[in-house]
């Protein structure tokens, strides 16, 4: 079951689950991770402030998907960057990712978002086709040869 949770109806367990999948994503990809704990007090933090929304996949806890809302420049609506998707090892390769990145989807544009954008490795091959496979592009605006590149670092 794929369900989107509520500040106003999230249990204690539920954000236990959501810290420990993130906490165990993060050390799949060997990131240093704060505990369970506190990512679950900090998830619990962002859905009280209203631009976030996590879909769960669970019985079995199989999944997570964390979307981010920001009022955007170029149109009066949302935009939505999917931040964070994991499913747990024994689960992947079906259709929980695809699923997972779906109901994302969707929250976001029952929030009135009118884009989606997420950042994935180049060699994550089976991400990326999947958001491929629903349509998400990594070229840029009006371009079919240029690649659209996403930078960071820390402050």
């Amino acid at each position: 079951m794929i369900r989107r949770l509520d500040i106003r109806s999230v249990t204690g367990d539920e954000l236990d689950l959501v810290g420990r999948l993130l906490h165990d994503l993060n050390l799949e990809v060997e990131d240093e991770t704060p505990t369970p704990q506190v990512l679950a007090a900090r998830i619990a933090e962002l859905l009280g402030g209203g631009d976030t929304e996590i879909v769960l996949a669970e019985d079995p806890p199989g999944g997570i998907a964390v979307v981010r809302l920001r009022k955007a420049i170029w149109t009066p609506q949302l935009e939505a960057s999917l931040v964070e998707l994991y499913v747990v090892p024994e689960l992947r390769g079906g259709r929980l990712e695809r699923e997972l990145v779906q109901a994302a989807m969707d929250a976001a544009r029952e929030h009135g978002a009118d884009f989606i954008e997420l950042a994935v490795g180049s060699s994550d091959v089976r991400a990326r086709e999947i958001y491929e496979d629903l349509g998400f592009d990594n070229h840029e605006v009006g371009s079919e040869d240029a690649l659209a590149l996403h930078y960071s670092r820390p402050l």
